[in-house]
């Protein structure tokens, strides 16, 4: 399951435009100071940034991915259908993990069951370095869920913690919430 939750939050990475439509959120504060990230609508043939899917019997998951300006150059990684940040411009990964027709779910962290829970904040030139919320102390909740197969889906959540990196720094998440909006169902091969 690690794997495929792996291989889900790098779909999640992908394509925007100069244009861009926000589709989400995330407002947070980290270590004092207030920030915001966007989601962004991809352009048309490319693989949403937001999107969520089965993971296992009974279990589903959301990938998002949101970046620190509405105003990034994403290009393609030529591959998969995907985009990629042009140079190395921050992202944002929010996976959560969450039981098939649930309508809300909450984790505290560090998961004990598995990797749940994935918040990761990398500058894409050192991603040995990323941060992730899911090895610190700390909770991340989706307070709502709308998941449709024919339909967009939206989510809503609240998360605070320590995000914890590969050099053991540690950095305070406070104040935590987010909101996506044309979250893409994806239908694995």
């Amino acid at each position: 399951m690690r794997k495929l939750l792996s291989l889900f939050i790098l779909l999640a990475v992908v394509a925007a435009h100069a244009d861009n439509k926000v589709i989400g959120t995330v407002h947070f504060s980290l270590d004092g100071e207030e920030q915001t990230w966007y989601v962004l609508e991809s352009p048309a043939g490319l693989r949403s940034n937001a999107l969520w899917m089965d993971v296992g019997p009974d279990r589903s998951a959301i990938a998002v991915t949101a970046f620190a300006s509405p105003d990034i150059t994403l290009v393609s990684d030529g591959t998969m259908g995907s985009a990629v940040p042009d140079g190395s411009a921050p992202a944002l990964v929010v996976s959560v993990a969450f039981p098939t027709g649930a309508k809300e779910q909450g984790h505290t962290l560090p998961a004990t069951d598995g990797p749940a829970v994935v918040m990761l904040l990398n500058d894409w030139s050192n991603p040995i370095d990323s941060l992730m919320l899911s090895d610190g102390p700390g909770e991340i909740r989706l307070t709502s869920i709308e998941a449709s197969t024919d339909a967009s889906s939206s989510f809503a959540g609240t998360f605070s913690g320590a995000l914890k990196g590969g050099e053991g720094n540690a950095r305070m998440i406070e104040s935590g919430r987010f909101e996506f909006d044309h979250v893409e169902f994806f239908e694995r091969p």
